[in-house]
């Protein structure tokens, strides 16, 4: 297992409650303070055979559950379906099995997410605790976006980044514009489609960028970008939306922002 990593003062004792972020062969384990989700303290990564054995996962509340695949989708819920969300998916992504479709409405942003769902991870969930509903990441990071920009209200470009896994979040003004993940090896593709994604959506040259994910903590992924965006930021605009205790500062909010608001969207 992974060592722990505490925020601030924090120690396990303090734990009271855990949110689970599920990877292809582990899953991480944040530790809150409450039982709502609200005051994170920690977190550990554990191998996904520890599920049964780790006393932390049997003495506390999971308050939730994310998984995250990269066959996905948004559709304006005045077309969706549930009888064809398979074709909708298999239509947009690979996915040849209908019976690994899930959805979820995000209300905030007013679509719908269909994904395919994680086997794996459900099992595991269910063994730790029967009952826990899991949610797909880009939901969550979506929905924690839309409630930022409801408030922040200017156009903004988002890029959360998860391994070679990147995510690319426009917004004109409060209205959602474009969602696209994609895997790039070279942070020049990355660079690229930012920029395309910027003429094609006709943004001004001076709409900030913010670095979400491993993106934010990392000084290549900015240096690509410095000399071609104007405002390049490592988190997220300044808002009220988003409010932890002060040993969780900006950076650390957003590397990891979808566990860290993942409570708010359940």
């Amino acid at each position: 297992m992974g060592e722990m990593v505490f925020f601030s003062h924090f120690t396990e004792k303090d734990t009271q409650s855990v949110g689970l972020v599920f990877e292809p062969d582990s899953f991480i384990c944040y530790l809150f303070a409450g039982l709502d989700g609200e005051s994170p303290i920690g977190l550990k990564h554990l191998d996904s055979s520890t599920a049964q054995t780790s006393e932390i996962l049997k003495s506390t509340e999971p308050v939730f559950g994310i998984i995250f695949t990269k066959e996905y989708t948004l559709l304006p819920p005045a077309v969706f379906s549930e009888s064809e969300m398979d074709s909708y998916l298999q239509f947009a992504t690979p996915v040849a099995d209908s019976s690994q479709v899930a959805f979820e409405r995000l209300f905030r942003s007013e679509t719908v997410l269909l994904y395919r769902d994680d086997a794996q991870a459900q099992s595991i969930a269910a063994q730790i605790h029967p009952g826990l509903q899991l949610r797909h990441a880009a939901g969550v990071l979506i929905e924690t976006l839309h409630e930022i920009q409801a408030e922040v209200g200017h156009d903004s470009i988002y890029l959360h980044q998860a391994g070679e896994f990147y995510t690319t979040i426009v917004y004109r003004n409060k209205q959602l514009l474009l969602v696209s993940s994609n895997i790039y090896k070279y942070i020049d593709d990355v660079r690229y489609y930012v920029l395309y994604c910027r003429k094609i959506l006709g943004l001004n040259t001076n709409t900030p960028l913010h670095l979400l994910g491993e993106a934010a903590a990392s000084a290549t992924c900015r240096q690509a970008f410095e000399n071609v965006i104007s405002e390049v930021i490592a988190g997220l605009p300044p808002n009220k939306s988003i409010v932890y205790p002060p040993e969780i500062d900006n950076l650390t909010m957003a590397v990891h922002i979808i566990p860290l608001s993942a409570a708010r969207c359940v």
